[in-house]
């Protein structure tokens, strides 16, 4: 689905600001249209530019949205994300998966008993 690339700027800006991710909004240029940012990552940090995605909760729609997005990083490349793009961009349909994963932890040696 295609939405507005205004609207997703905005998304991106709120999403910027805001410490909490499940803070809902509501759209300033859009009037009723609501989402919740529900996450984002950056996913890459070059020399010039960030790339980084966004997943929200459209309540028109009742669905999950992710898009990506680049942004410069220094006075030189200070372009807007989807500045070259078309009015409107597409976003992919996705769902929650709940994914069990390993970490390493470190050992915790405090109780280990040398012997001599």
């Amino acid at each position: 689905m295609k939405f507005s690339k205004q609207m997703l700027r905005e998304i991106i800006i709120k999403a910027k600001l805001s410490i909490d991710v499940e803070q809902e909004y509501t759209d300033s240029d859009f009037i009723g249209h609501k989402y919740i940012v529900k996450e984002k990552k950056i996913l890459d940090i070059l020399r010039w530019d960030s790339y980084n995605s966004i997943v929200f909760y459209d309540f028109d729609t009742d669905k999950y949205w992710k898009f990506h997005y680049s942004e410069g990083l220094t006075e030189y490349q200070m372009y807007e994300p989807f500045e070259y793009d078309d009015d409107y961009i597409e976003c992919t349909e996705v769902e929650p998966l709940v994914v069990m994963k390993t970490v390493w932890s470190p050992v915790d040696t405090s109780n280990y008993v040398v012997q001599s």
